[in-house]
């Protein structure tokens, strides 16, 4: 068992200029890497400048998890590796005349996240399941699947059943973040 916590993507967007340069990104002005919470109230070439280094932030992540993904293939380990990739939160770019996070009301940007999972063996690969699923649904996942019990006191659910099958694991589910109102969802 291995796991990573990539920050990135992830504010400061601060990146290389190699990545920025992949981009176009002509931004003249001082280091503005890390836009204020709340609402916008940048110019738009400020925001384009913002963009383009989230963009070459995800590409420069997307460049070094792939240097795992090499070593995995070198050592032959896709047919034995569960691999999930996931994260706590989204990010506000400009949508909605947000920045960020934890400011404004929990729109699908902040709060569908990604759930990628890479099943051994999987006759499943590359479906969409549409059951809804949470982060502390993770550990679950992962004791599940390794056949080890699972705790008597858990709050998330194995995702197995929806992984291998499209299964619900949740009627409804609660989500938020701290300060904010917590939401439900079915």
């Amino acid at each position: 068992f291995l796991q990573l916590e990539l920050f990135d993507p992830h504010e400061p967007f601060y990146v290389m200029q190699k990545y920025l340069d992949l981009y176009g990104d002509t931004w003249t002005g001082p280091t503005y890497d890390w836009p204020n919470y709340g609402l916008v109230k940048d110019s738009p070439k400020t925001i384009e400048h913002i963009k383009k280094c989230y963009a070459a932030l995800l590409t420069m992540t997307d460049h070094w998890l792939g240097k795992l993904f090499d070593k995995l293939d070198a050592q032959g380990r896709w047919d034995d590796t569960l691999i999930v990739l996931t994260t706590d939160h989204g990010t506000m770019l400009g949508e909605h005349q947000y920045w960020m996070k934890s400011f404004m009301p929990v729109y699908n940007e902040i709060a569908r996240i990604p759930l990628i999972a890479h099943l051994p063996g999987s006759a499943r690969a590359g479906c969409r399941v549409g059951a809804l699923s949470q982060t502390t649904d993770v550990m679950p996942t992962f004791l599940d699947f390794f056949g080890a019990q699972l705790p008597p006191h858990l709050h998330g659910r194995s995702l197995r059943p929806a992984i291998e099958s499209d299964q619900s694991v949740h009627d409804s589910i609660i989500y938020g973040y701290f300060g904010m109102a917590l939401n439900l969802t079915d």
